[in-house]
């Protein structure tokens, strides 16, 4: 049995109890690069009817089967009215904004904005939107995920949440990062996800974000944040369902980001991220526009390279859990999150663990998880200031003490 059938093997119980609804969700990528000279920007305009956050939907026109139909290519949450800009390629496209009303009492009523056809090419390499709510709400398709709350997937009542918590919170459980993996719609309808403290956040310490990894929690953070200095350093852990698109979970962690830096005035962060959280957390250095400056960012046993036996599935992975097409090597979310250099103050501290054994799906040098080639990607050591290796599984490593005392080393500096 080669690889490729042995995963899909593996997969088969899943895509017969109709995950492809999975496709629904599904995210069209655009590659950022040189060739991305055309630009979808605006400003979007306050709301008096509601205080409520902005989601922000780029449609582009593309043949399936010689049908015109719509993919989604951008989705960003906005806290309050703000200018936007995207980068995209030549083509035609659409955008929507949506917003809920501020006090729901019929739950489909909310705010839609629907844009004319954009046309890009090389004659108009730009235009320019604003969004202006209707001043009267509308009644919206109840399968509107985004501000509809008359079923279960009505995911963004609770999206992006702040809040004070503690590591023993039965939201860290296991069994609820599973959930986030396998279920990321039941995930945020239920839980919500976000930005959680451990304790009440405090202008005189610097703030230190966590993002855990693929059915990670932050409770995989435990040994390491035992040991930091709380009277230097705020902790603030980063929870989201490891299952959704990656370009979701970027997007949530820099609205939750952009909210906490308006409520408490922060203009410094220390980033640590283990695994896939490294792939998140560069994504939302890459999206960060304003004056918030992070200097010191560690990475543990990161795949910058993603994941080979992610491929092996096709497009069936992708349909089951979204996250896994962003795990392809070479997908178009993994090379956008490195062709964007770090601002000059940034120093990443690349950290590797070598501790596996042979396997199946997985080089012969590895972590047990996660293979060398990836997490020692080329492309991700060119840009990182310090690289250290570490006899340790992709698990053990978050527990080691040669770790633990190394990152205590780079924060005191």
């Amino acid at each position: 049995m080669n690889y490729r059938h042995f995963i899909l093997f593996l997969l088969l119980p899943f895509l017969l109890i109709g995950c492809f609804a999975q496709k629904k969700n599904a995210k069209l990528d655009l590659k950022i690069d040189a060739k991305n000279t055309f630009i979808v920007e605006g400003k979007i305009l306050n709301n008096k009817n509601s205080s409520k956050d902005f989601y922000l939907l780029l449609f582009k026109e593309t043949l399936v089967d010689n049908k015109k139909v719509r993919r989604l290519v951008h989705f960003s949450t906005h806290s309050k009215a703000e200018p936007f800009k995207i980068k995209v390629n030549a083509g035609r496209y659409f955008l929507y904004a949506c917003q809920n009303k501020e006090s729901i009492t019929d739950k489909r009523i909310g705010y839609e904005f629907y844009s004319k056809k954009l046309i890009l090419n090389k004659d108009t390499i730009s235009k320019k939107i604003t969004v202006k709510m209707p001043s009267l709400p509308v009644l919206v398709d109840e399968k509107n995920i985004l501000i509809s709350t008359t079923n279960d997937y009505s995911i963004f009542s609770k999206f992006n949440q702040i809040t004070t918590s503690n590591l023993n919170d039965p939201i860290f459980d296991r069994q609820n990062a599973s959930t986030g993996l396998w279920k990321p719609l039941e995930f945020y309808s239920k839980l919500g996800g976000g930005l959680y403290l451990l304790e009440e956040f405090s202008k005189i310490k610097t703030p230190i974000l966590f993002v855990h990894g693929m059915s990670g929690t932050p409770k995989d953070f435990s040994s390491i944040i035992e040991n930091i200095d709380k009277n230097k350093y705020q902790v603030i852990l980063y929870y989201y369902a490891s299952g959704a698109n990656l370009n979701y979970s970027v997007d949530g962690l820099s609205n939750s980001i952009n909210k906490m830096k308006e409520k408490f005035k922060i203009k410094n962060l220390v980033v640590i991220a283990h695994s896939m959280g490294g792939l998140v957390s560069r994504g939302f250095i890459n999206s960060i526009t304003s004056n918030l400056k992070i200097k010191k960012y560690i990475t543990i046993s990161t795949p910058w390279n993603g994941q080979k036996f992610a491929a092996y599935g096709g497009e069936f992975t992708s349909r089951i859990v979204p996250s896994f097409g962003n795990m392809v090597p070479k997908s178009v979310f993994q090379t956008n999150i490195l062709n964007k250099p770090f601002p000059k103050e940034l120093k990443h501290y690349l950290f590797f663990g070598y501790k596996g054994t042979s396997s199946f799906v997985l080089d012969n040098s590895n972590d047990g998880v996660i293979s060398l080639s990836s997490q020692l990607y080329n492309k991700a050591q060119s840009q990182a200031h310090f690289i250290f290796g570490y006899d340790d599984t992709h698990s053990s490593i978050l527990k080691s003490k040669e770790v633990i005392n190394q990152i205590n080393k780079i924060l005191n500096k």
